[in-house]
């Protein structure tokens, strides 16, 4: 089943704080399906499995909730299908999910903050073109702008480097060739 399995490009990427065992992936897909009380037999399940340098792991299941727009009152339930895939890589893991969360003490145990540094050299590479950007102000005064976006075919056309002081980049987005990638820091 993991085969059919179609992600969207967007994931979360954390340096490791420490490795990963077999045990620590097993107690985390078990605290998952805790979470939800009406856990269903799993679509697929998959604990590290090599692929070239890399490891990745996955879980599936339904379960039920009530609707976001109705109370609990209500009585009504929807039947939910979450998924969640991680990707380890040398010290580093990517995760994709959809309707499923990690739980706040694995995040806390295991993962980390990646450098804004690192991302913006992974992203900006040689020959990107920046389409988006938002920035915000450091400044402490009420007086001025918090926040600021600039959008453009080509930034490099439109804005100058003076448009940008004494603000920090909060996301972007670039084109790379026919790719198109966006980040938050």
């Amino acid at each position: 089943m993991i085969d059919s399995l179609r992600v969207a490009k967007t994931a979360n990427f954390h340096i490791l704080k420490r490795q990963m065992s077999n045990a620590a992936l097993d107690d985390l897909f078990r605290q998952v399906r805790a979470s939800q009380p009406s856990a269903s037999q799993n679509i697929f399940y998959h604990r590290r499995v090599q692929a070239g340098r890399a490891r990745w792991s996955a879980i599936s299941f339904l379960y039920d909730r009530s609707p976001s727009f109705l109370t609990e009152d209500a009585g009504i339930r929807e039947r939910i299908c979450g998924f969640i895939l991680l990707i380890e890589y040398r010290d580093h893991l990517a995760i994709l999910k959809s309707k499923l969360d990690l739980p706040a003490g694995f995040s806390t145990r295991y993962l980390g903050r990646v450098s804004a540094e690192r991302v913006d050299r992974a992203v900006a590479r040689q020959g990107a073109v920046f389409e988006k950007i938002r920035l915000r102000n450091m400044s402490i005064s009420k007086h001025v702008m918090r926040s600021k976006t600039f959008e453009a075919d080509d930034l490099q056309n439109v804005v100058g480097p003076a448009g940008a002081n004494r603000y920090v980049p909060q996301a972007y987005a670039v084109r790379s060739g026919t790719d198109h990638y966006s980040t938050t820091l």
